[in-house]
């Protein structure tokens, strides 16, 4: 089973445990943050519909798949319930403002593959995705496990790369 969240066992990287000492202060970022949820604007060269989508980018796999497309300077968005617009994988009706001008989307599934109904919302929002013009889709997914399989296979059907 994958984890997206940590639990009360493991630290997350923004709060370190009793174990840890908190990470040194930086001076503040030149540009913005993935961590911050909100769309990296296209420049005035690249078109409206360049935008990568992160859902759960501002999670601890989609952070810094995040980081790593800003620092390269390709247009993202950051799907979360706190961005703009708004994604949540259980609020359907939110998908297509999420979708708007995106060519590629990085699926993290929250809270796990294997809960029950992961498979089919994770291919209703491949669908949507396709049908708003997104040609490449990415799902994080895990190896060997059933519910992956299905979401995996889901994800294959829908018709992007």
């Amino acid at each position: 089973m994958t984890s997206h969240q940590p639990s009360a066992h493991q630290p997350s990287a923004h709060q370190p445990s009793a174990h840890q000492s908190p990470a040194p202060t930086s001076p503040a970022p030149t540009k913005p943050s993935a961590h911050q949820p909100s769309a990296h604007q296209p420049s005035a060269h690249q078109p409206d519909d360049d935008l990568i989508l992160i859902t759960g980018g501002t999670g601890k796999t989609g952070r810094r798949i995040a980081d790593r497309l800003v620092a390269r300077g390709l247009p993202t968005r950051i799907g979360s319930r706190a961005g703009s617009p708004a994604f949540d994988w259980e609020e359907p009706a939110g998908w297509a403002a999420a979708l708007r001008g995106v060519r590629a989307a990085y699926l993290s599934y929250y809270p796990d593959l294997a809960v029950p109904g992961a498979a089919s919302t994770v291919a209703a929002f491949a669908a949507a995705a396709v049908e708003a013009g997104v040609r490449r889709l990415v799902l994080l997914s895990g190896r060997g496990e059933p519910a992956a399989a299905e979401a995996e296979l889901a994800v294959q059907s829908a018709g992007a790369e």
